[in-house]
């Protein structure tokens, strides 16, 4: 009977830790997904996953844009390498060309400064509502005290 109750006892313990084994390669893989997506999803699929609320529209587009200057790190490597190497070899740089990193930068700037915009149209968008219910609060007072 003992051997018995130990075998049953040994059997659930060993199921307890391959569930909890299984488990955890599950969140892993989860995680591990999640990463690849943030890193093969595009900028404009990140901003447009999020709700449709202001707030969460400007979070995720900064978190778009954070994601974007990794990427872009590599690329203003590559672009100095080209840079240099135009130098060494004596070539003349063309005046009308604009790498892609500093079209991220001008394009980062103009998203910040609308950003701001939009955030004290917001700010004042509130302080007005808030005045609109009072109006209306003071509005019913006074139709119900005559």
């Amino acid at each position: 009977m003992k051997k018995v109750l130990w075998v049953l006892l040994f059997l659930s313990c060993l199921s307890t830790i391959l569930l909890s084994q299984e488990i955890s390669e599950k969140e892993g893989k989860k995680v591990i997904e999640d990463i690849r997506r943030d890193l093969n999803e595009s900028l404009e699929e990140k901003v447009f996953r999020s709700k449709n609320t202001i707030e969460t529209r400007t979070a995720s587009g900064e978190a778009a844009f954070e994601t974007g200057k990794e990427r872009m790190a590599f690329l203003k490597m590559e672009e100095k390498e080209i840079m240099e190497f135009e130098e060494i070899l004596g070539m003349e740089a063309n005046e009308n060309r604009v790498f892609l990193s500093q079209k991220f930068d001008e394009i980062h700037k103009e998203f910040n400064f609308n950003k701001n915009e939009i955030e004290s149209i917001s700010i004042e968008n509130k302080k007005l509502n808030e005045y609109l219910s009072k109006l209306n609060n003071i509005e019913q007072k006074i139709r119900t005290g005559n």
